[in-house]
């Protein structure tokens, strides 16, 4: 060693790593890694939700689903359980569902409480409606189809999901994440 202090940056260099790498190597520098994966019913994606983390020490993290693709980032490494949260797709399809059995906005011109109004909206006798209109009308009515087949392919899902899979504790889904990258299917059966 040289009495010029080298020696001593050196050291302190090796003390620095040396104390970098030991949490790493041993495993105890509670990390945190990114979780990535699909969540499928019966094979189909499902449309959306939520997936949950929740490991045996600290905080539960949660990820979006969308047709059928997640990614969780800052799970906690270690034994991690896996859940769902249905809670937004169920409030979706319910309120779709209720606002279709309602008409859906698009009331029969001529009948109920607002035939006045809708009466009025028929052009007159003898005209026909301009083909942009119909364009647009036509676009609307299949607008509302397509999202009352959305709603009641959603609650149909919803019903096709055991209870157990929205409890992290029954759901029979665990994980061990490590630092970095990790990826999860989460394959819903009846």
């Amino acid at each position: 060693m040289t009495r010029d202090g080298t020696g001593r940056v050196a050291r302190s260099a090796w003390y620095l790593a040396l104390g970098l790498i030991f949490p790493l190597a041993c495993g105890c520098g509670g990390g945190k890694g990114n979780v990535s994966g699909t969540v499928t019913v019966d094979g189909k994606p499902l449309p959306m939700g939520v997936i949950v983390f929740t490991p045996d020490k600290g905080s539960p993290i949660s990820a979006e689903i969308l047709d059928g693709k997640f990614s969780a980032l800052g799970v906690q490494t270690g034994n991690v359980k896996v859940s769902l949260d249905l809670s937004s797709l169920k409030l979706i399809a319910e309120q779709e569902a209720r606002k279709n059995s309602a008409g859906g906005g698009m009331a029969k011109f001529g009948k109920g409480p607002d035939a006045v109004k809708q009466k009025s909206m028929n052009p007159p006798k003898g005209t026909e409606m301009p083909a942009k209109a119909k364009e647009q009308f036509a676009q609307l009515e299949k607008t509302g189809t397509e999202a009352k087949q959305r709603s009641e392919d959603a609650l149909l899902l919803l019903k096709q999901i055991p209870d157990k899979y929205l409890d992290p504790n029954s759901s029979g889904w665990t994980l061990q994440v490590s630092q970095g990258d990790n990826s999860f299917d989460a394959k819903v059966t009846k």
